[in-house]
């Protein structure tokens, strides 16, 4: 039996590449002063701090939806627990257990973005498990990437559907 959950490394496996995203303006900034350092003069400094704030504008637009995201599937999978057997599947969540056998999954729907591969946050995504008995589970890729999930379905004869979307913005009932 295999389980996921959500851990420290995980966790900064995801945010980091969005956080070095954001420091770059601040490498900008301290490269850009060590290289006219000698020439350092109030007009220098301002010009500086221009570039540094456009730099950080700039950047903010890629980062800050991806730290937005970030929050949303660690609020989503901060107390759920995956268990994957060959015979079930289970999830422990706050609010309870469920535990099946993956002939009772109807239908398994893997959200990813659209823009794969061209943003720091491109390999987030989430999986949603519809049951037959009409519940749905949930979990993100934080606990379990959505390649491992989509591969994970199609070996038990589930049926996956892909769904590329702008934004994977996971809600518990849809």
């Amino acid at each position: 039996m295999e389980k996921y959950q959500l851990t420290f490394t995980s966790n900064f496996k995801k945010i980091g590449r969005i956080l070095l995203f954001l420091s770059l303006p601040i490498i900008l900034i301290v490269v850009t002063l060590i290289i006219d350092g000698n020439k350092f003069s109030y007009s220098n400094f301002i010009s500086t701090a221009s570039r540094f704030w456009v730099a950080i504008s700039m950047i903010s637009v890629i980062t800050i939806p991806g730290i937005l995201l970030h929050y949303k599937y660690y609020q989503t999978d901060k107390k759920i627990l995956l268990e994957l057997d060959k015979n079930f599947l289970a999830i422990h969540e706050s609010q309870g257990f469920t535990k099946t056998s993956y002939e009772n999954i109807l239908k398994a729907e893997v959200y990813t973005p659209a823009w794969s591969g061209k943003l720091p946050w491109s390999d987030y995504g989430f999986t949603r498990i519809f049951l037959r008995n009409g519940t749905q589970l949930l979990y993100t890729s934080l606990i379990f990437d959505c390649v491992s999930s989509k591969h994970l379905y199609k070996y038990y004869n589930v049926s996956v559907e892909e769904i590329e979307t702008f934004w994977p913005w996971p809600n518990k009932k849809n």
